[in-house]
Formats: structure tokens, sequence, C-alpha cells
């Protein structure tokens, strides 16, 4: 458990993580059943997701606090064209075998309007700028 504020903060969290949490299980299934019908073992592809970044949990621990949290959307350490392109053969993989992927479609349409807007060279994180922009809010820690 965690403090994280005044009355009212803890259902807000708690509203937050529920939804990040099943955002992500919704995504998960898009990339688990176009990898399975692609022919990789379910849990080789478990395997390669706990073993990644993602199950290693960099973005919570890293991406959110030093990358987000700071505003540092320029020291690359993964290029968001390359992140574009990467999403792009995972919707391109899901058209090839007919899985249906409609999160990732969503996803790839994000980083091709941060590619629009020029910030191709910028780290991949740079995609975060756009919610920030229509939500009219910055995530920087004071």
């Amino acid at each position: 458990m965690s403090y994280v504020g005044g009355i009212g903060c803890g259902l807000i969290a708690k509203i937050v993580h529920n939804m990040v949490s099943n955002g992500f299980r919704a995504l998960l299934a898009e990339g688990l059943t176009v990898g399975v019908k692609a022919g990789v073992a379910p849990e080789a592809l478990r395997r390669a997701i706990a073993d990644g970044a993602m199950g290693q949990g960099l973005t919570l621990n890293h991406t959110l606090p030093h990358r987000i949290f700071t505003g540092d959307f320029d020291t690359v350490r993964f290029a968001l064209h390359l992140a574009r392109k990467d999403i792009g053969l995972a919707t391109s993989l899901g058209r090839e075998f007919e899985v249906p992927m409609k999160m990732a479609n969503l996803l790839e349409q994000e980083f091709i309007e941060a590619l629009a807007r020029g910030w191709g060279e910028r780290d991949s994180t740079s995609v975060f700028l756009l919610q920030e922009e229509r939500a009219g809010v910055k995530v920087r820690s004071s």
C-alpha cells in the first residue's frame, strides 16, 4: 500500500491503475494471439516479454521517473522512428495472419502523429507529449 495524497487521491490512483492494467492486458492479448498464430509457443512469448524491458519493470521504475517526470525526451535511448517501425511490423504481422489488432493500430497512429511532428529522431517516449498536449497537463515531478 502507498500514500498518494489527500482525500480522494487513493480512489483516483486505483482507477488509473485499473485502467492501465486492463489496457495492458488488452494489448497483451493482441500480442499473444498474433505471436501464437504466427507460430511462437505461448510460454516462449511470455518468457520473452518477462525477460525484456516490459517484464523487468523498466517503464514504471526507470522510464517514468527518469524520462517522463523530468521531461527528458531528447536523450535518445530508442528513437521514435524505430519504435514506430517495430509497431508497424507488428500490425503488418497481424494483417498477414488475419489477427485483429485494434489496440496496436491505435498505437501505430499515435506514433505516426508523433513522426508527423518531426520527432522521429527524438526518444520514443516523446510520443507521451501528444497526450500531455491533448490533456493540457505536463506529467512532471516537482
